[in-house]
């Protein structure tokens, strides 16, 4: 998992792949007015635009075929993470939507984003997200990278 502000991701090109290509795409469009769903970036990346009314989530997803980079655009949330050997309860993989849900989770960490931040997560990391922030209405882009 990395945790960083989205200013910095280029700095990430040798450890998140396509970096680089998320950085010009978030610089060429506007994340604030892009419409909610999906848009393709480029090389198998494509990137879902949410507008979420922050609630309690308590269950955990986990992903095989990509990497989840989650970017904060407006608001606020908590982010849960635990690695996949301490998630609990685990449902079937759904292979056609790429991830398998967990009831809970015997070790977390929890982190706060803002505005402007991001939080990378392998396919190892199970994470929680959705979890109400200071603010009750949250737009984020969650980019699907291939693992």
């Amino acid at each position: 998992m990395v945790i960083d502000n989205l200013s910095n991701l280029r700095k990430y090109e040798g450890v998140i792949f396509g970096a680089e290509k998320i950085a010009e795409f978030l610089e060429k469009n506007d994340a604030v007015a892009l419409s909610a769903g999906r848009h393709d970036v480029a090389d198998g990346i494509f990137v879902n635009v949410l507008d979420l009314n922050n609630g309690e989530n308590t269950t955990y997803e986990a992903h095989r075929k990509y990497h989840d980079l989650q970017c904060i655009i407006t608001g606020d949330e908590y982010m849960k993470r635990c690695h996949i050997s301490a998630a609990l309860d685990g449902g079937e993989y759904n292979d056609e939507g790429d991830y398998i849900l967990y009831s809970s989770a015997d070790k977390e960490s929890v982190c706060h984003l803002f505005a402007g931040e991001f939080a990378f997560f392998e396919p190892d990391d199970a994470h929680c997200p959705g979890i109400c922030g200071t603010t009750s209405v949250v737009r984020k882009l969650v980019f699907k990278i291939p693992v």
